[in-house]
């Protein structure tokens, strides 16, 4: 292979990443040979396409472009103190840049080159029909945002050991990077999520969910450049190891939010890649449109080999515990069964989350997912509180609380009754919104606002209604404290941390704590089997029991304005007749309810097949059957 060197004149390589991820093959790979092993013997046992150091001290590249007549790499090398930068992003001097001509083997260049270290920059130039076109590799670990340059990583790092809580035990914490912590000193980074953790553990959740946080243009995440390089906005990929290692440490599960049915329209990395320019060219010649852009060139092997891959990695390089996969039904049907099959055979007991529209249950009988959201948990909600299509039926919230038909179990429906990033976000500064026939909003603001009690007590009974209904709950960032307005990514809508602080975000947050804390210690909270035992539509009041072999838990449900104070309204128990006790209540004093409201401190024996107990309005009271 032709080897071309030429100085850098006067170019500075800004930032330069010292240790990352590569490759599924993906690690670093070792040569194992004598001093005397060929480039080509290191090219042969290195089979993974991007870049992958060997253990000589240089890096293997390899590119599937079929198309182009030539193909060259094009490596920044940083000055020789490079190799001192070994943790995370540093300034860096100029250094050597190398021209390396890339040999073909069938629809693949590939080149060897020496002395390369994590850190180095590289990109690729494709020579087809005369044209020349630079381009990243599809398959970067990590990326320069504003430029070609990708950066060369090392999967290298020493994991705390961590068992995942089993898939009934998630409760979940659904967050966005930047949106987190944006408003404070240096926030909006993988390392200023990692210095909130603790917060975020107090509350009693055991798994964080963030969007995604691959490379990406536009708002949220959901419209990604690459699928393998970490946003460089929020940090290097040492950092984002370096924020699940600590959430593990935390006792933290972590759950990624991948989007792997379509590139960005803007911005789009792999657009037109290798020289032809139909339908997007080689990533995107003969996918579909999508409301968010061109869907993936589904018939070519290589491109559903990239999206198994870049989904292994954030399981394998950056030792995540689940996948929550965007959008399914933008997917063919057979593609999820083999991401599903090759993904549960080679990460067991790591929960794969769909989001898919309808939610049929055939997304895991037959596609293979774990579980799936539940949109509709938030709209059917808003809709009965809000009676937007007549007065409120019982059977709604009974229908809410339980599994929807063609569900078995409680791990398969994930639930977010105040709302998740799609309900609560607004990109139109607050306007109404013709899809989903509302305002998108804090669940908070829906019911008058968090100045407005009865507002907060509303609040108070959903999240303690989804922490006892059939399902994995999830709550999105800032509902944990009666956050006002919505969520965006400008710094007036991202999460005001003042809320966390004042009386009602601290009401809220005991509230959220308390709840958690009973699910955490139930079995039948968690796996329970779900039977209503009282249904009272008159007065908006639904009891049911989550039960196991050896554990009962009684979950009374007032929907409504009324209240009884003198232990003067009879729930049915189901023909127990053994004495309960309350073990929470939503409408406890220092959650912002009453001191009286409940029944603490004594044992209340059933009369007549009833509980006769005090019953605040807009309430949960969770029992438990005394021996």
């Amino acid at each position: 292979m032709q080897m071309i060197r030429a100085a850098a004149q006067g170019s500075a390589v800004e930032q330069q990443l010292a240790e990352g991820v590569v490759g599924d093959g993906l690690a670093r790979a070792s040569s194992n040979g004598t001093a005397g092993v060929t480039d080509e013997e290191i090219l042969a046992s290195i089979p993974a396409l991007g870049a992958t150091l060997d253990d000589r001290g240089g890096c293997v590249f390899r590119v599937w472009a079929p198309h182009p007549q030539r193909a060259t790499l094009v490596v920044k090398r940083l000055s020789p103190s490079r190799a001192a930068a070994a943790t995370g992003w540093v300034e860096s001097e100029a250094g050597e840049v190398e021209r390396v001509e890339m040999a073909r083997d069938g629809n693949v260049w590939l080149a060897r080159v020496a002395d390369v270290v994590a850190g180095d920059r590289y990109h690729f130039v494709f020579e087809w029909e005369g044209k020349t076109l630079e381009r990243r590799d599809a398959r970067a670990r990590a990326t320069d945002y504003d430029s070609n340059d990708c950066i060369v990583v090392d999967p290298r790092y020493n994991w705390t050991p961590f068992e995942a809580p089993p898939f009934e035990a998630l409760n979940i914490y659904q967050l966005h990077v930047g949106a987190f912590t944006g408003r404070l000193p240096g926030g909006g980074t993988f390392a200023a999520l990692k210095d909130k953790l603790p917060y975020i553990k107090s509350l009693g959740f055991n798994a964080v969910q963030m969007l995604p946080v691959h490379e990406y243009c536009g708002q949220w995440g959901y419209n990604p450049r690459l699928l393998f390089a970490p946003h460089p906005f929020y940090g290097s990929p040492q950092e984002l190891r370096e924020l699940v290692d600590a959430a593990h440490s935390h006792g933290l599960a972590v759950i990624f939010d991948v989007v792997l049915h379509h590139l960005a329209p803007n911005l789009n990395s792999l657009w037109e890649y290798d020289g032809p320019t139909k339908k997007g060219g080689l990533y995107f010649d003969g996918g579909g449109d999508s409301s968010w852009g061109k869907t993936f060139a589904w018939w070519q092997q290589e491109v559903k080999d990239m999206v198994l891959d870049a989904a292994r990695l954030f399981l394998n390089e950056y030792n995540g515990d689940g996948l929550r996969f965007d959008c399914v039904h933008a997917m063919p049907w057979n593609v999820s069964q083999s991401l599903t099959w090759h993904l549960h055979r080679e990460f067991p007991n790591h929960i794969l989350i769909s989001e898919i529209t309808p939610e049929v249950p055939e997304v895991l009988s037959d596609a293979g997912y774990d579980a799936t959201w539940m949109h509709t948990s938030f709209y059917k909600m808003r809709s009965f509180m809000l009676c937007t299509d007549g007065p409120r039926p019982l059977g709604r919230l009974q229908a809410l609380l339980t599994l929807l038909p063609g569900y078995s179990k409680s791990t398969q429906c994930v639930k977010y009754f105040l709302g998740s990033h799609d309900q609560i976000g607004c990109r139109r500064n607050g306007s109404y919104d013709d899809e989903i026939q509302g305002y998108h909003r804090y669940a908070v603001e829906l019911f008058g606002g968090r100045e407005d009690w009865n507002a907060r007590a509303k609040v108070r009974m959903w999240f303690a209604c989804q922490v006892c209904a059939q399902g994995i709950p999830m709550t999105f960032m800032g509902s944990e404290c009666a956050h006002p307005n919505w969520w965006g990514i400008n710094a007036k809508d991202m999460l005001d941390w003042q809320y966390t602080e004042d009386a009602v975000g601290q009401q809220m947050q005991a509230l959220v704590r308390a709840a958690n804390g009973v699910r955490a210690g139930s079995a039948a909270l968690q796996r329970g089997g779900f039977e209503t035992v009282h249904y009272d539509e008159a007065n908006c009041v639904l009891a049911f029991k989550r039960q196991t072999e050896s554990e009962t838990m009684l979950v009374v449900v007032n929907a409504s304005d009324a209240q009884w104070e003198k232990a003067d309204y009879g729930v049915r128990t189901g023909g127990d007749t053994r004495p309960y006790v309350e073990v929470f209540n939503s409408q406890e004093a220092e959650y912002g309810g009453w001191a009286t409201s409940g029944n603490a401190g004594r044992q209340v024996a059933p009369s007549h097949g009833k509980l006769f107990i005090n019953l605040p309005k807009w309430a949960v009271l969770v029992f438990r059957p005394q021996e």
